[in-house]
């Protein structure tokens, strides 16, 4: 309160920050970069094939393999990060490609459940049936996608 005037002095308010969204077409192709890259490393094809967007599924059912060797426990958490900021980040419609998303989810969720015991990994192997069952559900029927989905179910399950 201003003694002298008897009111009281009315403060700006700091303006709010807004964050930017996420330019996703972007995170998606730096998420093709980290599957592609643990995928030659887990099946020990290092070719330099053209990685295509479409072929994400295929090269995340390959890390979900039971045979793969373990992924580096940073690589996994980064592309925990980066999915989970795919999959809610917002202005996925395409449900093809956010069956994909969260098929790759899954598949990372599995990773980090290896990796570690105890009740992280009850967590982490409930989390990867939940992202798996939405990405069957979403998936449309005839997509390629939905082959792998249904084909990488054995590996969710095994050890359970």
């Amino acid at each position: 309160m201003n003694t002298s005037t008897g009111m009281f002095a009315v403060r700006a308010r700091p303006a709010a920050r807004v964050a930017a969204a996420p330019d996703l077409a972007a995170l998606r192709f730096v998420l093709l970069d980290i599957v592609s890259a643990l995928a030659a490393r887990a099946t020990g094809d290092h070719s330099d094939r053209e990685q295509s967007p479409a072929a994400l599924h295929l090269l995340a059912a390959a890390l979900a393999s039971p045979d793969a060797p373990p992924a580096a426990a940073g690589a996994v958490d980064e592309l925990i990060g980066l999915a989970t900021t795919i999959v809610y980040g917002g202005g996925d419609t395409d449900p093809a490609s956010a069956g994909v998303n969260r098929f790759v989810l899954a598949v990372a969720h599995l990773l980090r459940a290896r990796l570690q015991p105890g009740a992280q990994q009850d967590a982490d192997r409930d989390a990867a049936a939940e992202h798996l069952l939405t990405a069957a559900r979403l998936l449309p029927a005839g997509h390629p996608a939905g082959a792998t989905v249904r084909a990488a179910l054995p590996a969710f399950t095994e050890g359970w």
